[in-house]
């Protein structure tokens, strides 16, 4: 199992008490050796697993709407009372005119 995989697997408490251990044996490692940089590199691999929790957690601990609530909009609609007189005036003006214009 790689290390990015076992990282994972821990909680989030857990994987941060893993990297604060191993933070304080690179301390007693020298800093030219091999191992040194090996430590690091694990470190660096279990902070980014540490972040991505943490910002796991943040976006499920975020409940609030995408949507703002701006108020209410009051509205009047009002209807066009059509009648057959009104309507027979609108279709003759509209014929006639085609009509005229050929």
């Amino acid at each position: 199992m790689d290390d990015w995989q076992k990282f994972i697997d821990m909680p989030q408490a857990r994987l941060f008490s893993e990297i604060q251990k191993m933070r304080s044996k690179m301390m007693l490692i020298r800093p030219n050796s091999p191992m040194f940089r090996q430590i690091m590199d694990i470190i660096d691999t279990a902070d980014m697993v540490y972040q991505d929790k943490l910002a796991a957690a943040r976006l499920n601990a975020d409940k609030e709407p995408d949507v703002l609530d701006i108020g209410e909009i009051e509205s009047v609609v009002k209807e066009f009372e059509d009648t057959d007189a009104l309507t027979l005036a609108v279709i003759t003006a509209y014929t006639t005119q085609l009509r005229d214009n050929k």
